[in-house]
This record gives structure tokens, C-alpha cells and sequence, in this order.
């Protein structure tokens, strides 16, 4: 049940594209390891992943707002500038379809 041993079985199961299994253990890992930028990026791909945009963004968010809190010798400033990206895709997208629709679609 150790949080980073989940975040890793989950990662693996997204790699192997086993996605039910793959939540599972990611949303265990991010609820243990709630302040783990990794762990939200993870989510937020998996998200993607299966269409799930609007959670996606979130969970980059949250992932940002951790690398934001941790100590600077902690921080690949290349995989900060990863989620960014990502963060940035997903809004995109999420504007695309407001304006197709004229309303947020729910997730």
C-alpha cells in the first residue's frame, strides 16, 4: 500500500495500456501521496489517456502546484516544463470543445 509502489505498479499498467488497472492503482497512489508532482503527472496522463481532459488538467495543476512548493535541488526544471506543456494542451483542448458546444463538458 506504499504510495510510490502504486504510482509505479499503476505506471506500468498505463504502459502496458491495461488503463482499469492502471486508475486503480493511481488514484490509491495519488490519495497516499498527495504532495508527489510525479504521482499527479501520472494521473493526468492516464486522464488524457482515456478522454478524460478536464481531469487531466487538474491533476497537472495540482501536479504544478507541488513542484512549486518543493525545494529547488528537488526540481528537474525539464519535467516542470513537461506538465507545463501538457497543462497547456489540455486547456486548448478543453476550449476547443466549450466553444463547439458553447458549455464545459462535463467529466
Amino acid at each position: 500500500m506504499n504510495g510510490a509502489y502504486l504510482d509505479s505498479l499503476g505506471w506500468t499498467y498505463f504502459k502496458l495500456g491495461q488503463y482499469e488497472e492502471a486508475e486503480v492503482n493511481l488514484v490509491q497512489a495519488a490519495g497516499r501521496e498527495q504532495t508527489d508532482p510525479t504521482v499527479h503527472d501520472h494521473l493526468g496522463e492516464l486522464y488524457e489517456k482515456t478522454g478524460r481532459i478536464r481531469l487531466a488538467a487538474a491533476q497537472w495543476e495540482l501536479s504544478i502546484a507541488e513542484y512549486a512548493k518543493s525545494a529547488a535541488a528537488d526540481i528537474e526544471p525539464g519535467e516542470v516544463a513537461k506538465v507545463q506543456r501538457k497543462l497547456e494542451n489540455a486547456r486548448v483542448k478543453l476550449a476547443k470543445q466549450d466553444n463547439a458546444t458553447g458549455m464545459p463538458k462535463p467529466e
